[in-house]
C-alpha cells in the first residue's frame, strides 16, 4: 500500500494558504483521503463513486412506487452527487487529460456532449418530481442507458489513462483540485476571509 499520494496531498494542504482553501482537513477528513489515495489510482476514486451515486438511483427507483417523496430525496442526493462528479471531471480530470495525451478532439469531446445530456434528463426528472409527477419511466430508462455507455467508457478508458500519464505528485494535485472543484461556495469561518 502506497502513502505516496497521500503524503504529497498533505503536503500540498499544508503549505497553502488557509485563505486559499474552503475546508478543513481535521483527523477524520484526512484519514479518508489517505483511503482513498491509497488504492494509487484516480480510477479507484471515480468507480468508487460511480458506485455510490449507483446505490442512490437504486434507492430512488426502488421507493418511487411505494414512498414517492422519500424517492425523490435520493434522487435529489444522486442528481447532486452526479453534478458534482461531472464538475469535478470536467473543471479537473479533463484539462489535465487533454494536457497529458495531447487529444483534444479525444473521448472527452463525446463524454462532455454526454454530460450535457444526462444534465438535461436530471433536470427534467428533477422538474417532473418536483410537480409530484411521477410518471418518469421514459426519462429514467434513457438516463440509465446513457450512464452505463458513459460509465463504462469513463472507466474502461479515461480513467486508466488518467492513471498511466500521471505520478503520485500529479494525482496528489489532482485530488486537492478535485476537492476544491466541488467545494460548497460558501463554507463557515472561511467564508468572511
Amino acid at each position: 500500500m502506497s502513502l505516496s499520494i497521500f503524503n504529497a496531498f498533505k503536503h500540498l494542504t499544508t503549505h497553502t494558504s488557509k485563505q486559499q482553501r474552503c475546508y478543513s482537513f481535521d483527523a477524520a477528513n484526512l484519514a479518508r483521503i489517505q483511503e482513498i489515495t491509497d488504492s494509487n489510482t484516480l480510477s479507484h476514486y471515480f468507480e468508487a463513486d460511480h458506485k455510490r451515486l449507483d446505490l442512490f438511483a437504486e434507492q430512488f427507483s426502488h421507493y418511487l412506487m411505494i414512498l414517492p417523496q422519500l424517492a425523490s430525496r435520493y434522487f435529489t442526493a444522486f442528481a447532486q452527487g452526479l453534478t458534482a462528479h461531472i464538475v469535478a471531471e470536467e473543471t479537473v480530470l479533463f484539462p489535465f487529460f487533454e494536457e497529458k495525451t495531447g487529444l483534444q478532439q479525444g473521448p472527452t469531446v463525446t463524454m462532455r456532449q454526454e454530460h450535457q445530456q444526462i444534465i438535461t434528463i436530471l433536470s427534467l426528472i428533477s422538474e417532473k418530481l418536483a410537480q409530484q409527477h411521477y410518471q418518469i419511466a421514459a426519462e429514467y430508462n434513457q438516463l440509465n442507458q446513457l450512464l452505463a455507455r458513459h460509465n463504462k467508457r469513463e472507466e474502461n478508458i479515461l480513467y486508466p489513462m488518467l492513471d498511466q500519464h500521471s505520478n503520485d505528485q500529479e494525482k496528489a494535485e489532482l485530488f486537492l483540485k478535485l476537492f476544491e472543484a466541488t467545494a460548497l461556495p460558501h463554507c463557515g469561518p472561511c467564508a468572511a476571509n
